[in-house]
């Protein structure tokens, strides 16, 4: 079995440490983003593939699930946002947005593959 590891939030700092990590130790990270030049860039330091994804589309997030299902052997989602503005300009849309991307997105990935792991 191909140890295959779906990273979302794979460009990012925490997310390409893991895929790093992970494709020295001989898996094969699979990193996940939005933005496909930075997807680019960061799969051929490594040789890894990639897939362009936005987290707040649950349609994509299962597009990619079931293209790896047959031969996925783990999931990490490291995607986040935090709101650093004053509490006193922050809007309640602002919580929403974070709380969608960190919260949900993260289940919505996790329910996606969870007959895969």
């Amino acid at each position: 079995m191909q140890k295959k590891i779906l990273i979302f939030g794979g460009t990012g700092a925490i997310g390409f440490s893991i895929a790093k990590s992970l494709k020295e130790q001989g898996y094969i990270p699979i990193i996940i983003s939005r933005n496909e030049e930075d997807l680019i860039d960061k799969s051929k330091k490594i040789d890894c593939c990639y897939e362009i994804c936005d987290v707040m589309e649950i349609s994509q997030i299962e597009e990619i699930s079931k293209k790896y299902s047959n031969d996925l052997m783990g999931l990490a989602y490291c995607v986040g946002s935090i709101n650093l503005k004053p509490l006193k300009i922050s809007k309640d849309v602002d919580f929403i947005d974070s709380f969608k991307i960190n919260t949900i997105g993260a289940i919505n990935a996790i329910k996606a593959n969870l007959s895969s792991l």
